[in-house]
C-alpha cells in the first residue's frame, strides 16, 4: 500500500496545469464521472491491491467527493474534495488535508469502462479506477 499511496501523492504533487471554462454544462462526461471508483490497476498492468486494500474516489453530482486510502499503519483515511471537469481534465481541490491544494488529472476510459487518471496528458502512466456503483 505504501507504493500506491506514494504513487497517488506523487501524482497529486506533479500536477501544475491550468485550464479554463470549468464545468461546461454541455459536457456529458461530467455525469459519467459521478460515482464510486476503486483503484483496479496501474499503467504497468499490475493490480494495486495489497493487504490493506485499494484507494477509492467518490465523485458526487454536486461537485464534492471523498478520496479514501489506507496509510502506512493500515488506517483508512478520508479526504474531502471538490471537483469539476473540462477538456479531458478533472480539477480536484482537497479540503481537509495538510496538502490542501488544487490538482489536475487527465482522464479517459479504457475498453473495460475503467476511469484512467494521470498527471501525464498522454496517459503514459496512470491508475485505472473500476466503477462499483
Amino acid at each position: 500500500m505504501k507504493r500506491l499511496t506514494a504513487y497517488s501523492l506523487l501524482l497529486l504533487m506533479l500536477l501544475g496545469l491550468t485550464a479554463c471554462n470549468w464545468r461546461n454544462d454541455d459536457d456529458p462526461l461530467y455525469d459519467q464521472i459521478v460515482g464510486h471508483w476503486v483503484a483496479d490497476y496501474e499503467y504497468d498492468g499490475y493490480r494495486t491491491y495489497d493487504c490493506w486494500g485499494a484507494s477509492e474516489y467518490y465523485f458526487h453530482s454536486n461537485g464534492t467527493g471523498e478520496y479514501i486510502y489506507f496509510d502506512e499503519w493500515g488506517r483508512e483515511v478520508y479526504v474531502r474534495f471538490t471537483w469539476d471537469v473540462s477538456r479531458s481534465q478533472i480539477r480536484v481541490t482537497y479540503l481537509d488535508t495538510q496538502y490542501a491544494d488544487t490538482y489536475y488529472f487527465y482522464y479517459e476510459w479504457d475498453r473495460d469502462g475503467d476511469l484512467l487518471l494521470s498527471t501525464d496528458p498522454n496517459l503514459r502512466e496512470y491508475i485505472a479506477y473500476r466503477y462499483v456503483r
